[in-house]
C-alpha cells in the first residue's frame, strides 16, 4: 500500500500540466465547486492507490433504493392500488440493473377482470417514459391469457420493459400519451380503397419491439 501511495504521490510531481492548474488555482479568489471537482478528478486520474479507487467506486455508485422507489410511485399513478393491502392490477416479480450500460429491466404481471390489460401496460410504458429518471424503453413483450371459474373471468398478461437512466434532459417527459379506459377502439384506415382495421385490447400474444 505504501508503494502505491509513493508511486501516486511521483505520478502527480511528474505532471506538469495537473501541476500548473494546482498553482493557477487561488484560494484568495475563492475555489469553486467546478474548480474543486476538476481537480479531484485530475488527481483520481493520476494517482492509483487505494483511496482512489475507493473514492472513483463510490462516486459511480448508483442509489439502488432511489430507482426502486421511483419505479413504485409511478405504479402507483396508474395503478393507485400498487401497495396497498388490496389486490393490485400490477404486480413486479423481478428487476435488475445493468451498471454499465445502466440499463434496466423489470418482469411483472397485470390482472384485471374486464380484459383492460394492454392498455394498462401501455398507460404503464408512457409513465416511465414521462419519468425525467428513466427513458428510452429498447423493448417490450406483452401476452395475456384469460382464466374462469364458476364466479368470474379474469385476463392475465405478463410483461417485460427495458429502459435506461436518463441522463439530461428529454423531451418524452412532457409528452403523456396515457390510455382512456372509457374511450372507443382506435380506427386505423390503411389506404382510402382498404378496409378500416380496429385496433383493440384482445387477442394472442403480442411482441413490441422499437
Amino acid at each position: 500500500m505504501e508503494i502505491r501511495a509513493l508511486e501516486g504521490a511521483l505520478a502527480l510531481v511528474n505532471n506538469s500540466v495537473f501541476t500548473q492548474e494546482v498553482l493557477a488555482a487561488s484560494v484568495e479568489d475563492g475555489l469553486t465547486e467546478d474548480l474543486v471537482a476538476g481537480l479531484s478528478a485530475g488527481f483520481s486520474e493520476i494517482t492509483k492507490d487505494n483511496f482512489t479507487i475507493i473514492s472513483q467506486i463510490k462516486a459511480h455508485r448508483m442509489n439502488w433504493s432511489d430507482i426502486i422507489r421511483e419505479i413504485q410511485e409511478i405504479t402507483k399513478d396508474v395503478d393507485p392500488l400498487y401497495g396497498t393491502s388490496v389486490a393490485s392490477d400490477i404486480t413486479y416479480s423481478s428487476y435488475s440493473l445493468a451498471y454499465e450500460t445502466k440499463t434496466i429491466s423489470i418482469q411483472g404481471r397485470t390482472y384485471t377482470d374486464d380484459s383492460r390489460n394492454f392498455t394498462l401496460v401501455s398507460n404503464l410504458i408512457d409513465a416511465f417514459e414521462q419519468s425525467d429518471m428513466f427513458t428510452d424503453i429498447q423493448e417490450r413483450t406483452f401476452s395475456k391469457s384469460e382464466s374462469s371459474s364458476s364466479d368470474d373471468v379474469q385476463y392475465e398478461a405478463s410483461f417485460r420493459l427495458e429502459f435506461q437512466l436518463q441522463e439530461g434532459e428529454d423531451f418524452r417527459d412532457a409528452v403523456s400519451l396515457l390510455f382512456d379506459e372509457d374511450e372507443e377502439p382506435v380506427q386505423i384506415t390503411e389506404s382510402d380503397e382498404e378496409d378500416a382495421e380496429t385496433v383493440t385490447d384482445s387477442g394472442p400474444a403480442v411482441k413490441i419491439s422499437d
